[in-house]
């Protein structure tokens, strides 16, 4: 008996998470604004969400962030772009606040978000 096999191909990336450097800050720019536009452009308007991102995601702010080592800064990184980033610093009640956790959009349900969040407890073993 012969069976017809359906032959799908496979496809594995490699996704690096790692601490955020400041050369990496003008990509995580880029990135931020990009998924911010895929985000909330169809409720906020691209204007807006342009306005917002220039204001919160400047390389100022993200340079300080990626050089303070009492922040996490983490960056997801594939084929040498970066496709995600989490923020994190201890709150002064010994809690953790996430103050950003974002992903583009095409890698979603990956388990790569979870993994920037894993990451991110991680760096504050104490809270």
């Amino acid at each position: 008996m012969f069976m017809n096999l359906k032959c799908e191909r496979i496809l594995f990336v490699y996704i690096e998470i790692r601490p955020t450097k400041v050369s990496d800050v003008a990509g995580l720019k880029t990135s931020l604004e990009t998924i911010w536009h895929d985000t909330y452009d169809s409720f906020l308007g691209a204007e807006r969400v342009k306005k917002l991102t220039r204001g919160w995601h400047t390389l100022e702010k993200l340079t300080q962030e990626a050089s303070d080592n009492s922040v996490c800064s983490m960056v997801a990184e594939l084929d040498g772009r970066i496709v995600g980033h989490v923020l994190a610093y201890a709150a002064v009640d010994g809690r953790i606040h996430v103050a950003r956790l974002y992903l583009s959009h095409d890698l979603h349900g990956q388990g790569i978000g979870k993994n920037l969040l894993l990451e991110a407890l991680a760096f504050f073993p104490k809270a």
